[in-house]
């Protein structure tokens, strides 16, 4: 797989965006695997992403949401299925043709995006945005001291 600069730093936000869910998760008293948080996660990782002038789209698989930049899938809550993918990583970054070899959930039947909702739920985006507010002031705090 080709990395390209906008991959680089979609990754580096999937992994902040994944700090943020997991705080969310907790506080909200979801999995800790961030099950059932898919869709609200990836349309908050794609927001972070356009915010800094990446373009990619919302991946709709069969059950399962994630973000994709070109062909490539980058999924912060795959961990959902570690236990049937053997997947270790907080957020998956591969191929889409590899992914979808893992399971349903990666296999993109359309990317027709114009059935798919384009706001995430009201509570759990505000909940995020200040989980990630706290996160970036306490990353400042650091790079003070």
């Amino acid at each position: 797989m080709m990395v390209d600069g906008n991959l680089e730093r979609l990754v580096g936000l999937a992994h902040l965006a994944r700090r943020v869910f997991e705080r969310v998760a907790e506080i909200d008293g979801w999995p800790a695997d961030l099950c059932g948080l898919c869709y609200n996660a990836s349309m908050f990782l794609l927001d972070l992403a356009r915010r800094d002038g990446i373009e990619a789209e919302l991946g709709d698989g069969v059950g399962h949401f994630f973000v994709l930049y070109g062909d490539t899938v980058v999924d912060i809550t795959a961990t959902q299925f570690a236990a049937m993918t053997k997947l270790s990583d907080k957020v998956m970054v591969l191929p889409l043709a590899e992914a979808a070899r893992l399971g349903n959930w990666w296999r993109i039947e359309s990317r027709n995006t114009l059935l798919i909702p384009t706001k995430m739920d009201e509570r759990l985006c505000e909940l995020a945005m200040k989980v990630l507010a706290e996160i970036e002031v306490g990353e400042t705090k650091e790079a003070t001291l």
